[in-house]
């Protein structure tokens, strides 16, 4: 591999470095922190080996969207101007200038963490400042990045697009396209990385201004109030995604890099797609049969909180029940057909994949309109409360349950009978090189809107309360737990949308539009596993989230486990 080759995987080589030590860090800090009984050395140690691998990744990643750029867009320069020893000293720089900032805030997030420190930390001269200034950092790093890649992305397009008009198909070959395969591939990745990352330490701080002078330490102030519980659990997703996205960086580089796919591909990836498809059955479907055990539970919970309410508070749970019960079909759909995916030896009917099909699509749009129903409820009954009161009706909102089941069974059922008939020959044929193509598509566009259209108008909705938030408080006007609560939860709701909406239209919707998903059966086989695997883990965490951030429904489920506890307690006893 000469020079000009090799300026190219630079800065690639140096992100998979920081990916390794981003698993090596996620892995061995929890573990430091427990056997080291919060050493302040350890914990230095651990915290700046963590920020230096998250600093180092954001510098990989930003250092090889501008050196593609770069490639197409201005070739000449990149020839005769960036040298490969230039792109050896940009690594060198971004490296130096990680550590520079990991050895600062972290030897002070150490300080007020860690136990026997050399200095003092205390929380409002040093530990509040060096929190809020790293919290601040990490976000505006983040978007930075998800800024150049989007401008790189965007340049791309427009460069492929004022080429051909000129004539020039030069930026048309296969090398152009697996560049945007890999760029938006990455944009994927980082996206999802960033949504979570952004979200939990937006949540942290404003755990830390929300508090009084009465604390002395951010321990003190998240072991004494509920923001604790909200913290551990965003953090817990956060660490989880995380890893998925780790997962599928070098899986997204090895399928679109034309170098390291001609390497790859002398290797049996069919194998690798088949161990893969089968250890993801296995794992996926075992978290599917826990999230529906989870989802049932929450939603009988869900019913027997429902059942005494006055009318008021009924209105709120109109839709949440409908979002729970569409919740318990979608897993039990995917676990049909997850299991009839795998079944190679008994041969299923037309019958059977249209009516799995027609039941997976109307629960998931209901699901999808019942989650913007829920963002709506809310906002009526916190931003317009007269409204929601005096408008909004248990009558209505019934009928308009109804109207939705009705919609989305009308969606569901044409668009299954072709899904079935791609698969298996059937009264509808379908050939495979036109109709399989067009039920691809459509099915894909419909996807694109319902999801797109239920994350906008969510968002819409959380910036709201947020505004809404900020308002009361700029006012002097008190704002309810409730409320609290309400935003709590639809933030949770909005972050798992847009993590649905990413695992449902990205990694297929490439292969789709890049006509690979049934030339590369391997590659789709791969991503669907994947794909599988992180919606599984969605719908894992959304009854728990809902649990948790409910006030109503929290408190049933501790009666419940006041009386289990007793329950074991007296048979103990007996004993």
């Amino acid at each position: 591999m000469d020079d000009r080759v090799k300026k190219r995987y630079v800065f690639l080589i140096s992100r998979a470095l920081s990916s390794t030590m981003s698993i090596i860090s996620i892995v061995l800090l929890p573990v430091a922190i427990l056997a080291t009984d919060y050493n302040f050395w350890f914990m230095a140690f651990f915290i700046i080996f963590d920020m230096l691998s998250f600093l180092s990744f954001l510098g990989g990643i930003v250092g090889t969207t501008v050196t593609i750029y770069v490639v197409v867009v201005h070739p000449t320069y990149y020839r005769r101007e960036l040298s490969y020893h230039k792109c050896v000293i940009l690594v060198i720089v971004f490296w130096v200038c990680s550590v520079i900032v990991a050895v600062g805030c972290g030897t002070v997030q150490a300080a007020f963490m860690g136990k026997n420190s050399p200095f003092e930390c205390d929380y409002h001269t040093c530990e509040k400042p060096v929190l809020f200034f790293a919290i601040t950092c990490i976000s505006v790093a983040l978007v930075f990045s998800l800024g150049i890649q989007s401008f790189v992305i965007f340049s791309l397009f427009r460069h492929e697009k004022k080429s051909k008009e000129r004539g020039d198909f030069s930026s048309t070959t296969r090398a152009m396209t697996g560049v945007k395969r890999r760029l938006i591939s990455g944009f994927f990745v980082f996206g999802m990385m960033a949504v979570f990352e952004i979200t939990s330490a937006v949540m942290l701080v404003q755990c830390v201004f929300s508090v009084t002078d009465e604390f002395t330490s951010l321990c003190d102030i998240l072991s004494s109030s509920r923001y604790r519980l909200e913290v551990v659990i965003f953090s817990a997703i956060l660490t989880l995604l995380w890893g998925i996205g780790l997962f599928f960086d070098p899986i997204f580089t090895i399928m679109f890099d034309p170098i390291f796919s001609r390497q790859f591909s002398r290797h049996d990836i069919s194998s690798a797609g088949l161990v893969l498809e089968w250890v993801t059955l296995y794992v996926s479907t075992s978290i599917f049969f826990l999230s529906a055990i989870l989802n049932v539970y929450s939603f009988i919970t869900a019913v027997y909180t429902y059942i005494p309410l006055d009318s008021d508070a009924r209105k709120h749970y109109v839709f949440v029940l409908s979002r729970m019960l569409s919740s318990i079909l979608t897993v039990c759909a995917l676990l049909i057909l997850e299991c009839s995916l795998f079944t190679k030896e008994v041969p299923f009917s037309f019958t059977f994949y249209a009516f799995a099909f027609s039941f997976y699509n109307f629960s998931l749009d209901s699901l999808l309109i019942s989650y913007i129903f829920v963002s709506f409820m809310t906002y009526f009954g916190v931003v317009h409360p007269i409204f929601y009161q005096e408008k909004l009706t248990l009558k209505v909102l019934y009928l308009t349950v109804v109207a939705t089941w009705i919609v989305s069974l009308s969606l569901a059922i044409p668009l299954g009978l072709f899904q079935a008939a791609a698969n298996v020959p059937g009264p509808v044929s379908c050939d495979l090189h036109y109709c399989v193509k067009v039920v691809e598509w459509i099915t894909f566009s419909l996807a694109c809107f319902t999801l797109l259209m239920t994350v906008l108008l969510t968002g819409f909705v959380v910036v709201s309360l947020y505004w809404h938030h900020y308002q009361a408080k700029k006012n002097g006007i008190k704002v309810s737990g409730a409320v609290d609560r309400a935003r709590v939860r639809l933030t949770w709701t909005f972050v798992a949308l847009v993590l649905i909406c990413f695992i449902e239209l990205f990694p297929v919707g490439m292969l789709i539009g890049f006509n690979q998903s049934m030339q590369f059966p391997a590659q789709y086989a791969i991503v669907s596993s994947l794909e599988t695997l992180v919606g599984s883990l969605v719908f894992l965490t959304d009854p728990i989230v809902n649990i948790f951030f409910d006030k109503n429904i929290s408190q049933t489920v501790k009666r419940h486990m006041t009386w289990i506890r007793t329950l074991f307690s007296s048979k103990t006893v007996a004993l």
